[in-house]
């Protein structure tokens, strides 16, 4: 979990991000958007067609060239990630699937900032399709990406908000919920996430680069009962292992269990009995990842914490907010 040529090398944000890619291949790519078996993962995880709140994210440009693969889908490496609508217009996603890091002064992982600097040029968009590399996508243009003003860290300022131009009507997906009380006194016993990232990836214990890697046509799946493992308000609490060296847990974020990949970043993270009730409660936004320093398996997940924004997101939905119902959960 640690910077790629600054003072240590980097990785953790792009275990679980969308940055990762295979290094030689592209993505196998779909025909159709109903071709996987229950038995595929999002590490373990079966198909999802439910839960149309978990959205696809693109910031890249669609394809239009039917010998490349499907017209109309998101096909550009390291621009494809997941979100949450939160209201018909409004999806939660994490702010690197759409905006740049400056890592030029950061003296480790978490000292990144922010960069307003988009990841293409090409406009972002969300899906509700179950592929975001599928047949025949239904995209929602995003009208602004709303970032929040409490900090630009690369990991507890990976949170955005993005408003879009046209609302996903009710009969499509019901948003989800948000959960803004503070969370170091109501933590999860466990947790759920829908996502739409690759199903496998073993990386190298020594330079991270990835030597098992299956996309598994990038399709929304959901993997519940996750471990929730630590969050804490004092730097050092938590802290986890990892290739090189462990990583002590930003009090930005919080740890759970493995369970996530390359392309689920951005994903809710939900409380697990929320998800049983179908009225999921989001905890935090899917940012990053660690690999065990032995084996190179996926081991940790971390999500930047939605109760830090709590004022933010009040004031996302104060003002922008379109036909939606009471969406935020406070104290």
């Amino acid at each position: 979990m640690k910077l790629r040529s600054v003072v240590t090398p980097l990785l953790t944000l792009f275990v679980a991000a969308c940055g990762v890619e295979a290094p030689t291949s592209e993505p196998e790519l779909l025909e159709g958007e109903d071709v996987a078996s229950t038995s595929d993962r999002l590490i373990n995880a079966p198909l999802d067609y439910r839960h149309k709140w978990s959205v696809g994210v693109c910031s890249g440009p669609l394809n239009t060239d039917p010998a490349v693969g499907p017209v109309g889908a998101c096909l550009q490496p390291g621009t494809r990630c997941t979100g949450s609508l939160i209201a018909p217009n409004l999806v939660l996603t994490a702010r690197h699937c759409v905006h740049t890091i400056d890592y030029s002064q950061a003296t480790d992982f978490c000292s990144g900032v922010f960069t307003t600097t988009p990841l293409s040029s090409a406009p972002v968009r969300i899906t509700t399709s179950v592929s975001t590399i599928g047949a025949n996508p239904t995209w929602y243009d995003v009208d602004q990406v709303l970032t929040s003003p409490v900090t630009s860290a690369s990991c507890a300022g990976d949170l955005v908000v993005l408003k879009l131009k046209k609302r996903v009507p009710l009969s499509v997906a019901l948003p989800a919920l948000v959960d803004l009380r503070e969370l170091t006194t109501r933590k999860p016993a466990r947790v759920a996430v829908v996502g739409r990232g690759v199903i496998d990836m073993i990386y190298d214990t020594t330079d991270y680069s990835p030597t098992v890697f299956d996309n598994g046509g990038l399709q929304r799946r959901v993997l519940e009962n996750i471990p929730f493992v630590c969050v804490s308000n004092t730097f050092g609490d938590c802290v986890a292992p990892d290739i090189g060296a462990p990583f002590v847990v930003d009090t930005g974020y919080f740890q759970f269990g493995k369970s996530v990949l390359s392309g689920d970043s951005g994903a809710g993270i939900v409380r697990q009995w929320s998800f049983d009730l179908e009225l999921p409660l989001i905890v935090g936004v899917n940012s990053a990842g660690t690999a065990d320093p032995v084996t190179g398996e996926p081991n940790f997940g971390f999500a930047t914490r939605v109760d830090r924004h709590k004022s933010f997101l009040k004031s996302v939905f104060l003002k922008h907010a379109f036909g939606a119902r009471a969406n935020l959960l406070e104290d």
